[in-house]
């Protein structure tokens, strides 16, 4: 239990960790609920395929190969036919699994959507109630959790219906190989009597379920590889100290923007246009404009919160890009 948790705080560090020096501009773009889905759910998806589901397809795989191995000794013909189930498992396995990653892939959207409904009402209650939006709220959180439990739903209504088609094929798997085996015998094939029969059967049980449950570890695989990519997808990101200044310089204070012109990723005109301003240390400055006119980009270009599409942005000088921006490492910082 120890180790369990040591290895799943570890995991959840360095994702939280990497996450820290993503750039503002990732942050001020993604949901918070999306991001706690990904750092706790999608983590433990991984971790019990990795530790539970894993071990068993290796039991699995070793105990079909040594039953075949003895089926094979006591009479090839019988165990040719008590394998017809087997490649019929994998590919239905694997058509279920890539069923699985595209529907769990559209859950995990779905949940990450409602955690963020949840976290951003609780989070801003005091402006809900302010105007007196909880009705709004409500339905809001009831219009994403039926799209999450109809998806959801739909997901368990064809596990039924594979798992229930599973059953059925198991079963006619030991009946067949139970009426070949007495067809032999009553065809005078000497190395079938009770005993060897017996045998038979018993080896066929202890691989047949087994193999009929690769069908959801393999289904739990496709689960593992959706919340493996969603993890990827934040630790594929550059850290915004990859391309870090040196500078650590007392600072004075004067601020000059130097032809800046500035965009957001998604936008296709320029929010600021060939900005040229000298601010001085202990200068007050009133920045003037309609919403949207970015008077708070423009201060959000002096700690890099952003940095501009165009021009130089100086401090004391110096241009802010060769700042020294991560201070100490995570680890000495608390």
């Amino acid at each position: 239990a120890f180790d369990y948790f040591e290895q799943r705080l570890t995991k959840e560090k360095s994702l939280y960790e990497h996450i820290q020096t993503l750039p503002y501009s990732y942050h001020n773009n993604s949901d918070i609920g999306d991001l706690i889905q990904r750092c706790t759910s999608d983590i433990d998806v991984i971790q019990n395929f990795l530790c539970q589901q894993l071990p068993e397809i290796v039991s699995v795989f070793a105990i079909l190969f040594s039953s075949l191995y003895q089926m094979s000794r006591i009479n090839g013909k019988l165990t040719l036919v008590s394998t017809i189930i087997i490649p019929v498992a994998f590919i239905s396995s694997f058509v279920y699994c890539r069923y699985v990653e595209k529907k769990y892939e559209k859950i995990e959207e779905s949940e990450s959507n409602l955690m963020t409904i949840m976290q951003e009402n609780i989070g801003n209650v005091r402006v809900v109630k302010a105007f007196a939006n909880e009705y709004f709220e409500l339905k809001r959180f009831e219009k994403q959790n039926l799209d999450y439990a109809t998806k959801n739903l739909k997901l368990q209504k064809t596990s039924a219906l594979f798992w229930g088609l599973g059953d059925a094929m198991t079963m006619a798997q030991l009946m067949l190989t139970m009426i070949v085996s007495i067809n032999l015998v009553r065809s005078g094939d000497s190395s079938m009597n009770i005993a060897n029969i017996t045998a038979i059967i018993t080896l066929v049980g202890s691989y047949i379920w087994p193999v009929r449950g690769l069908g959801r570890m393999i289904a739990d695989m496709g689960k593992c590889s959706v919340s493996g990519g969603r993890i990827k997808e934040i630790l594929d990101l550059e850290s915004e100290f990859s391309k870090d200044g040196s500078l650590e310089p007392e600072i004075e204070g004067k601020i000059t923007f130097n032809n800046v012109s500035f965009k957001f990723d998604d936008a296709n005109n320029l929010l600021l246009k060939n900005l040229n301003l000298t601010i001085k240390p202990g200068e007050t400055v009133a920045i003037v404009g309609k919403t949207g006119s970015g008077k708070s980009t423009l201060v959000n270009l002096v700690p890099r919160f952003y940095d501009a599409t165009e021009g130089e942005v100086f401090v004391d000088g110096e241009n802010v890009k060769d700042y020294k921006q991560k201070k100490c490492p995570f680890y000495r910082c608390f």
